[in-house]
């Protein structure tokens, strides 16, 4: 073989290999049709665009680094808005008092969700307190595992600071490293036995699991990746720690 041809075959090779790798990347979806919130006609709050404090670039700049294809899903969920999704994130949907037309997951939604967990899908479900999130429409989707986001607040805004360092882990491979975590105003969970607790603090259900057919559910009644605190005490940390879990779930 000649050098050019050598040269050539190789060139082929790695092109070949890059896309094998593209295509094993697992794809993590955010919703941004439930939240769809926008300021100045740009994505806010919990988008991976939004780099001020209430976005979550820095947190898609994790996924990435766990070898994740971030993603955003403007579509109402459907088994084709969701076909070529691994993972699939919920946060904080809209109510009125932010988005004009809210849109909410409907039950035509919900059976797709489900349908698409059994397969072996990925679904996080990240809440936020009461009076700043949608519960009706959510609790219909999070109850069909088990789950429900429970309409209360837990370390408002006027709790004392010491009291928003959660803390005394259980043995589970989500707090590995883990000795603290910042989270502010919470909704705690109602969890059935088909679903399993991870993390209760002071007598309040914070985080859950549930399996569902090939696929997995984890519920926290908080947004919690957001740029203002991912690099609170060991909040990166354990974001690494369960998406990485969670990924791996997933391939």
């Amino acid at each position: 073989m000649s050098r050019h041809a050598f040269r050539w075959a190789l060139a082929v090779c790695l092109l070949f290999a890059a896309e094998a790798a593209a295509a094993e990347k697992v794809v993590v979806g955010l919703d941004r049709y439930y939240n769809a919130e926008t300021r100045n006609g740009q994505p806010y709050h919990y988008a991976w665009e939004d780099t001020k404090s209430s976005g979550y670039s820095e947190f898609g700049k994790l996924l990435e680094g766990l070898g994740a294809k971030t993603a955003s899903i403007d579509r109402a969920a459907s088994a084709e808005s969701l076909a070529g999704v691994d993972l699939y994130i919920i946060v904080d949907p809209d109510t009125p008092k932010e988005t004009p037309k809210p849109n909410y997951i409907d039950d035509k939604a919900i059976a797709a969700v489900v349908d698409w967990v059994k397969a072996g899908g990925i679904l996080v479900l990240l809440n936020n307190n009461v009076g700043e999130t949608e519960f009706e429409h959510l609790n219909k989707l999070a109850g069909r595992f088990g789950i429900r986001f429970n309409e209360d607040t837990r370390f408002g805004l006027d709790a004392d600071p010491k009291k928003l360092q959660m803390h005394s882990f259980p043995k589970h491979p989500f707090f590995a490293g883990v000795e603290k975590l910042h989270m502010r105003s919470v909704c705690t969970l109602k969890v059935d036995p088909t679903a399993e607790v991870v993390y209760r603090f002071q007598g309040d259900n914070i985080m859950a699991l549930s399996r569902c057919g090939d696929g997995l559910v984890f519920a926290l009644g908080d947004p919690w990746g957001y740029n203002e605190y991912i690099d609170f005490f060991d909040n990166r940390k354990c974001l690494t720690n369960l998406f990485r879990r969670l990924i791996e779930q997933a391939k």
